[in-house]
């Protein structure tokens, strides 16, 4: 289970691999109070979203093999889970925190890659984590964009370096740098 979570947490991590909210790191990355409320509710709704999903779709969709139809039921079930955490947060702690497409792609890719619920669970987990964890990142990139003298919104020099942060990562998953080729 750790191997999971590291796996898609690091080294296939949702951002870097699949491009789960590249566009918005910039944004979650403005105040720390609202990040932190956004992270946990990311990550509320996005197990209860997933383990309902995965627990839907095993259980009736497979079987009567309407597998087409899990990603209307992924969003049906997310807009509930999402909806009911939403309206707890703007009681609690007065603040929006409505997302929908990070939430949903993280749900389906988990729904799609895993094999038990406990791994449905942990994958869309370590997708959401693999967001958050680079928004500590992305603000020093703002901060040092910033005291050179570019404007902290400057969005082009964050997805730049974000992109040569990806690629330093991922140069290792080159074919010809790979030895098992050359046998």
């Amino acid at each position: 289970m750790l191997l999971t979570v590291l796996f898609y947490t690091f080294l296939s991590s949702a951002v870097f691999i699949y491009g789960i909210g590249l566009s918005r790191l910039t944004f979650y990355s403005q105040s720390p109070r609202l990040y932190l409320i956004k992270l946990f509710k990311f990550l509320c709704s996005v197990s209860a979203s997933s383990a309902l999903s995965y627990l839907f779709s095993v259980n009736l969709l497979t079987k009567e093999q309407l597998t087409d139809m899990i990603p209307f039921v992924t969003v049906l079930i997310l807009i509930a889970v999402s909806s009911f955490i939403e309206t707890i947060l703007r009681l609690s702690a007065k603040t929006s925190t409505a997302e929908f497409a990070i939430s949903f792609l993280c749900v389906l890719l988990a729904l799609y890659e895993s094999t038990s619920l406990s791994e449905c669970v942990l994958i869309s987990v370590a997708c959401m984590l693999s967001i958050f964890i680079l928004v500590p990142a992305v603000n020093t990139i703002r901060k040092r964009s910033a005291a050179t003298g570019k404007t902290p919104r400057d969005i082009f020099i964050v997805l730049l370096t974000i992109a040569i942060i990806m690629m330093i990562a991922l140069w290792w998953n080159t074919s010809w740098l790979n030895g098992e080729v050359f046998k």
